[in-house]
């Protein structure tokens, strides 16, 4: 049932002024740029280093022992 000059039900918030559609002001910028951890992978590839070497030597140095001992 519609009224005169109106809609049953109506408030469908289409006024262009409402508060959704105001611009929000924006915080200046920072000069500063966020700490990313770089200085920290000197010594993480200096771990993964060390573990590659002993890799390759845990492999290759019984080779280089010789072939007559026996494994303890």
């Amino acid at each position: 049932m519609a009224l005169a000059g109106g809609t049953v039900g109506g408030g469908n918030n289409t006024d262009v002024d409402s508060v959704a559609n105001r611009p929000v002001e924006q915080a200046k910028p920072k000069d500063e740029l966020a700490a990313t951890g770089a200085g920290d992978t000197t010594l993480l590839m200096v771990g993964a280093a060390t573990m590659i070497a002993g890799g390759i030597a845990f492999r290759f140095l019984p080779l280089l022992g010789g072939r007559g001992g026996n494994a303890a």
